[in-house]
């Protein structure tokens, strides 16, 4: 270096140690980023034009640090010592180098541990386990363990302590965390490290979780006793217990019961990222729920990619370690939703409360926390009180990354609540806060504690009354903070249940599925009638296109005003306009232009009445069985949706069109009258985080800027130009050569492709790897399918064809979701979604509108008598009605065959998978959108109160709100990325962009 001032030579800078700088690097990235090798460089090498010559660098190697490596002495050494260097990349590994230090990490422990139950016991020793590793950090220490006798081992605990054991006169306070499904004991140990002084923190290691060693499975109430015995031997002085997500919830629960019954006094109980959860108790309803799961039909992949999707560093797992993680997750889950729903009817016949007050701690991005406003006052079905704390911009997997925010919050709360002090003491929600408490709610709180919301809060939820469940509303007790809810004294009113929902959801699929019919048997009835296939056309864009247009306005419209209304409203409209559409058919005065006009107002209607309608299911069902709920839907409807054709057809030989107008009609009479029956509770229904043209806005700003996204986005455009014709034509197509009942077994056969494609999809889960090169290989067979409809003129070629192209549909469409979700963090799935919705809507009318009827009539006359292709392609594939469009099918399919060898030869596509980097996970996202929003906020606010900014009248100020295309807007309002779209398109031709 440079001679220092007095002319000696300035001491060689510090050569930065590994382990320190991999020690800070934990606490920003994911395990799988922090480097395993570390290069010190004086400068960056440059090239010529002053950027960074990435070719310059050195090859970064992998090494220990430290002393002299000490050798492998036994053969047990010597085998963990080769796993540790294949696994660390290292040429070779000290028995007393730690594990941690060398750049290991929880994903690399679990596969040293996965490679050491195979190779262990070929000398001798025995399985460790993952918590060992983390406890016994170096291969000497962990030799000594594996060369144990079991009986030398002594009994395998439950707890154990991720903290240095603190000194009974100097504990201030104990916690037992309980981990997620399929999680060990060592994710609590980024809280662990971050406790102050006075704090120990015991984490539960689950029988059957650890990769490295067998054990039994223990069921549900008999490993929630041994925790609870364990906690009493060997935890002393206060206590309070954590548990995250299904399983760590209702253990936790579980145990609070235990402890309390047994006099154990609990502080706490806090749960991250989980409300209870139940199955609907009933035969009818329970029979329901269980036919409409979908549990059995998605396969471990589907549940590894929604992992990752939601933050979970499961990346580096091999095959064996995903089932073994998803099949302990799986059974967990199930036991946990089987425990909440014995215990809230335990709890409901008369059983005891929990005293100890229950704290959720949820992320305000979390979908798995929606309704957060209102849940966390669920919790209050088993314990005297409940309090919400939140964490600003936070995910699922919290642990982690929020790791000291988290800590805060769970020594900080229930001192506050139980005192009476919360609000005063707790930090409110402000621009620059990384969690805010929410709220605490119960019979018992202080007068102190005592606050409510007014009644232009409790009318924000477009109710007909606060819900008298205090899982919904706290009329009966005490609720504080910022969120909305009943104070006391106010009225009882409609309590959410299934019943409610029943009654309304029959009279929606009961009009749903009348308006289906009509919708199916219109245009047939118009194009047998007329035979033209510009008018035919015509019906199909006007049925589409008006409900497309008024989509954002009526997202925007449902969001603000009471849904009730809103279903009732365009219920009228619908059920009038078919109404019209009857009088006049009756009368003999119907006509085209009555036909059109009318289903543009229908097509309207229908878009206000399922968008309100698919927004009140969470109002009207109570939110702990929302899930099973949405389930019963979606069943219900897509059953509706696959009869329709038969069901048309058989009542257009019965009774005819205007028999099907009269059955509308009715129905919808029906429906109105049970909308005016039946009271909506005054509870949170769902609301969208932003409009839907913010989220096309900002999936556009997000897929723009990446080349991948931007080829696939493209690419996916030229696809519906040739696809969204196809599904039109059928019907023409089938109608030039045979009867009406056939145009039903084909729509039949494609509605049986796309179910069995996506049962097909959850089985699979999609490719392992190279997903993009899959997607683009379904989405050939999709071409062969719709070239092999326009072969012949034959039923059965036809419907084996529509069912091709429904099922390649649906599984180019669930792989492309599968891509989405690795590669898109998850907070910004609904914006990439709305995205690529939109480029099949702004396709729609160009192919139904223009390209069929133009393709039509240009390639008919070809085939007719004397046409131009009658002796060549017409010898193939037949000539006469109907030939052209055929032609149209394998001429779009030959066209979309070359989009896809283009797209696998295109490298930005063919190398998606290589290039496009995976997702950080969603709570890293977190903290990076978090400081973005509070940058921008300094920054404006600086600007507006620098002199400059309000110098001059002529200056011109921005008053206008902060935003960001990639940040998400902060309403606080409810969301839920996977409920129905926002069109009144079907849903196949829509799907075709995703």
């Amino acid at each position: 270096g440079e001679p220092a001032p007095d002319g000696s030579a300035a001491p060689a800078p510090r050569e930065p140690d590994p382990a320190e700088l991999r020690t800070a690097l934990r606490r920003t990235l994911p395990d799988y980023m922090v480097p395993a090798a570390f290069v010190t460089l004086d400068a960056l090498p440059l090239s010529p034009n002053g950027k960074l010559d990435r070719r310059a660098l050195p090859a970064p190697q992998a090494r220990r640090t430290g002393g002299a490596l000490a050798a492998p002495e036994t053969e047990t050494q010597r085998v963990l010592a080769e796993i540790w260097a294949e696994i660390l990349t290292l040429p070779e590994v000290g028995v007393d180098d730690d594990f941690f230090d060398l750049g290991g990490h929880s994903l690399l422990a679990t596969q040293v541990i996965a490679r050491a139950r195979k190779r262990l016991p070929e000398v001798g020793a025995r399985p460790v386990s993952v918590m060992d590793l983390f406890t016994s950090r170096t291969v000497r220490e962990l030799a000594v363990l594996a060369d144990l006798d079991e009986s030398e081992r002594g009994p395998r605990h439950l707890l154990h302590r991720l903290t240095r054991a603190t000194p009974a006169d100097s504990r201030v306070l104990s916690y037992v965390c309980v981990p997620y499904g399929g999680g060990s004991a060592v994710v609590y140990q980024p809280v662990a490290d971050e406790l102050p002084p006075g704090y120990d923190l015991w984490s539960v290691a689950i029988p059957g979780h650890d990769m490295g060693v067998t054990e039994e499975h223990l069921p549900f109430d008999e490993l929630a006793e041994k925790i609870a015995t364990e906690v009493r031997e060997r935890v002393e002085g206060p206590i309070a217990l954590y548990g995250h997500c299904a399983v760590g919830s209702a253990l936790t629960v579980a145990v609070g019961r235990l402890l309390e019954a047994a006099g154990r006094e609990v502080e706490a109980l806090y749960i991250g990222a989980q409300f209870p959860f139940a199955r609907p108790r009933g035969r009818i309803l329970g029979l329901l729920s269980r036919v409409s799961a979908l549990d059995p039909l998605l396969s471990d992949r589907v549940y590894f990619n929604w992992l990752r999707s939601m933050g979970a560093e499961v990346g580096d797992l091999d095959e064996t370690q995903m089932k073994f993680m998803i099949g302990n997750m799986r059974a967990d889950s199930r036991a946990a939703e089987e425990y909440f729903t014995e215990v809230l009817a335990e709890v409901e016949d008369g059983g005891a409360l929990l005293r100890a007050p229950v704290i959720s701690v949820i992320g305000d991005r979390d979908p798995a926390t929606d309704f957060f406003e209102e849940r966390y006052r669920e919790w209050q079905l088993l314990a005297e009180r409940s309090a919400l704390a939140v964490l600003d911009e936070g995910g699922h997997f919290f642990l982690k990354y929020r790791a000291r925010e988290l800590v805060e919050i769970i020594t900080r709360t229930h001192p506050a609540v139980l005192a009476g002090t919360a609000v005063r003491e707790l930090p409110p929600r402000a621009e620059d806060g990384p969690w805010w408490f929410h709220g605490a709610s119960g019979r018992d709180l202080p007068v102190a504690e005592t606050g409510g919301a007014g009644p232009e809060e409790a009318e924000a939820t477009g109710g007909d009354g606060p819900a008298g469940d205090p899982a919904e509303a706290s009329a009966s007790g005490s609720d504080t903070g910022s969120g909305p809810a009943a104070g006391p004294g106010t009225a009882s009113g409609p309590a959410p249940g299934m019943g409610r929902f029943l009654a309304v959801a029959l009279g929606q699929l009961i009009t749903i599925t009348g308006s289906a019919l009509t919708e199916f048997a219109l245009p047939v009835w118009i194009y047998m009638e007329t035979g033209s296939m510009g008018k035919y056309a015509l019906y199909a864009v006007i049925g589409m296109l008006p409900g497309i247009l008024v989509g954002p306005l009526a997202g925007a419209v449902v969001d603000r005003l009471d849904r009730r209304r809103v279903m009732l409203a365009a219920s009228a409209v619908a059920g009038s306009t078919q109404g019209a559409l009857l009088t006049l058919l009756l009368s003999g005065n119907l006509s085209s232009w009555h036909i059109y006009v009318l289903l543009g107002m229908l097509s309207v209607a229908l878009t206000f009445q399922r968008l309100a309608y698919a927004s009140s299911v969470p109002q009207l069902v109570p939110k702990r069985y929302l899930g099973h709920a949405n389930g019963i839907t979606q069943m219900a409807f897509g059953f509706a949706q696959f009869i329709v054709p038969l069901a048309a057809v058989a009542l257009m030989a019965g009774i005819g069109l205007k028999g099907i107008l009269i059955l509308d009609v009715t129905g919808y009479a029906v429906a109105i009258t049970v909308l005016l029956i039946v009271k909506f509770p005054r509870t949170l229904p769902w609301t969208r985080r932003e409009s839907l043209v913010a989220e096309i806005r900002n999936g556009f700003a997000y897929s723009w800027k990446n080349r991948g996204f931007r080829a696939m986005l493209l690419w996916f455009a030229a696809l519906n130009i040739f696809l969204s014709p196809l599904f039109l034509l059928v019907t023409p197509l089938v109608l030039s050569f045979d009867s009406l009942e056939s145009v039903a077994r084909v729509a039949v056969a494609g509605g049986a492709g796309a179910i069995l494609g996506g049962i097909a999809m959850g089985f699979w889960g999609g490719p392992k790897r190279n997903r993009m090169q899959g997607m683009l290989g379904l989405a050939g067979l999709l071409a062969v399918a719709s070239a092999l409809v326009g072969v012949r003129a034959d039923l059965w070629i036809i419907g084996i064809g529509a069912f091709g192209m429904s099922c390649a549909l649906s599984m180019v469409n669930g792989v492309y979701t599968t891509i989405v979700q690795i590669k898109v963090p998850q907070r910004f799935h609904g914006r990439v979604f709305a995205l690529n919705t939109l480029v099949a809507w702004s396709t729609l009318p160009i192919g139904h509108g223009i390209i069929a009827p133009a393709g039509s009539a240009f390639f008919g006359p070809m085939f007719e008598d004397g046409g131009s292709l009658t002796s060549t392609v017409g010898a193939l594939i037949g000539t006469g009605p109907g030939r052209g469009i055929g032609f149209m099918y394998l001429l779009f399919g030959a066209a979309m065959l070359g989009l896809v060898v283009v797209g696998l030869r295109l490298r930005v596509l063919a190398r998606f998978d290589l290039d496009v980097p995976d997702a950080l996970p969603d709570d890293l996202v977190g903290i990076q959108e978090r400081e973005r929003r509070v940058k921008a906020a300094r920054a404006k606010k600086a600007k507006s109160a620098s002199p400059a900014a309000s110098a001059a009248p002529s200056a011109v100020t921005d008053s206008s709100p902060v935003t960001d295309d990639d940040t998400p807007t902060h309403d606080h309002t409810p969301t839920h990325d996977h409920t129905p779209t926002d069109d009144d398109t079907p849903a196949r031709t829509v799907e075709a962009a995703r």
